[in-house]
C-alpha cells in the first residue's frame, strides 16, 4: 500500500496544477482514503470492454462521480475531460518506464492524479481548503467516500472467501485446465473448433 502512493507522487504533476504544494504532506493526506481508491479504481477498471491496458475510462470516472455528486458549479461534469486529460499526459523524462499506455484509459497515478486535480479545482481554488491536503481530504470524506467504502468493503469480502485453503486445492487441482483457457481467452493459443463461442470473443488482434 505504501509503495503505490510513493509512485503515484513520483509521477503525479502535482507541480504543474498545485505548484505551491507540498507532494509530501498531499501523500499523507491521500494514505487513510487510498485502499478504497485503488477499490473503485479496480472496478471501473473492470467495467472496460477492451483493455488495451487495465485503467479506468473517461465514462465509467465520470458516471461514479456524478453518483458521489462531486460535480457543481465550480467543477461542473464538463470539466472532467480535461481534468483526465491533463492526467492522462506522461512527462518526457518518465515515458521509459511508463510503456503501456492507452488514450482511452486512465492506469492508476493517473486516476489518483485526476482526483488530486478535482480537489484543487473544487476546494482549494475556491478558498475553500487552505492546501491541496485539506482539498483531498474534504472531497474524500464530503463525496467519495460514501461510494468507494462500499466497493472497498465488497472486495475485502471476496478476499476473504476465495483466499482459503479449499479454494486454493481446488485451483491447483485444476490448474492446467485454467491455464488452457487462459490462453485461448488471452488470444496466444488456436482455438479449438469446438469452441467457437471463444472465438468470438476474441479480438481480432488478440
Amino acid at each position: 500500500m505504501f509503495l503505490a502512493p510513493r509512485l503515484a507522487r513520483k509521477y503525479c504533476r502535482i507541480q504543474k496544477f498545485a505548484p505551491d504544494q507540498n507532494s509530501t504532506q498531499v501523500k499523507q493526506a491521500i494514505l487513510p482514503f487510498y485502499a478504497k481508491l485503488v477499490s473503485a479504481y479496480r472496478q471501473m477498471s473492470s467495467w472496460a470492454e477492451k483493455h488495451q491496458v487495465f485503467g479506468a475510462s473517461l465514462h465509467a470516472l465520470q458516471v461514479m462521480l456524478l453518483k458521489a455528486n462531486a460535480f457543481d458549479r465550480y467543477v461542473p461534469v464538463e470539466h472532467l475531460s480535461s481534468m483526465a486529460f491533463a492526467a492522462h499526459a506522461v512527462e518526457r523524462k518518465f515515458q521509459e518506464e511508463i510503456k503501456v499506455r492507452s488514450d482511452a484509459y486512465l492506469i492508476r497515478y493517473q486516476f489518483v492524479e485526476a482526483m488530486l486535480r478535482m480537489a484543487e479545482a473544487k476546494y482549494l481554488r475556491t478558498a475553500k481548503a487552505s492546501d491541496l491536503s485539506e482539498a483531498v481530504t474534504m472531497l474524500m470524506s464530503q463525496h467519495l467516500l460514501e461510494e468507494f467504502s462500499p466497493i472497498y468493503q465488497q472486495e475485502q469480502q471476496f478476499l476473504m472467501d476465495i483466499m482459503t485453503e479449499e479454494v486454493d486445492y481446488v485451483f491447483k487441482s485444476n490448474l492446467s485446465v485454467l491455464n488452457a483457457a487462459f490462453l485461448i481467452y488471452a488470444g496466444s493459443v488456436d482455438t479449438p473448433a469446438e469452441m467457437p463461442y471463444v472465438k468470438d470473443q476474441m479480438s481480432k488482434t488478440k
